[in-house]
């Protein structure tokens, strides 16, 4: 007999929840002890699902943190590439770039936003 999803877990909840703590415990030891050792890992990986989640990082946060960076090192006109030879400004809507003997120019428009 098949089970379709949704009466599946129904049951694997049912079942866990008439667990004690214990009985859980010796259940996946159980299960790990029988793992192929090729499968090992893999067992190892399922489990970290039960970590406690970390904090999740406010990505936005720390994205704008990096553009404020930049746009003060924007103004302050001294924003420098780390390519050996290679430096960078920018002021007043310029983009200086040199490169051993070659030096680019790129201006844009001012932006619709400030830092």
């Amino acid at each position: 007999m098949t089970l379709s999803y949704r009466p599946f877990m129904e049951q694997v909840a049912k079942r866990l929840d008439a667990l004690s703590s214990q009985q859980l415990r010796q259940l996946l030891i159980e299960w790990a002890s029988n793992e192929h050792p090729d499968r090992r890992e893999s067992f190892l990986d399922r489990l970290s699902i039960l970590e406690p989640p970390t904090k999740p990082v406010n990505e936005t946060a720390v994205l704008a943190d990096k553009i404020q960076t930049f746009c003060q090192a924007v103004e302050n006109g001294d924003y420098c590439t780390a390519g050996a030879g290679t430096t960078a400004s920018a002021k007043n809507g310029t983009l200086a770039m040199k490169a051993g003997p070659a030096t680019w120019m790129l201006t844009w428009p001012t932006p619709a936003f400030s830092c």
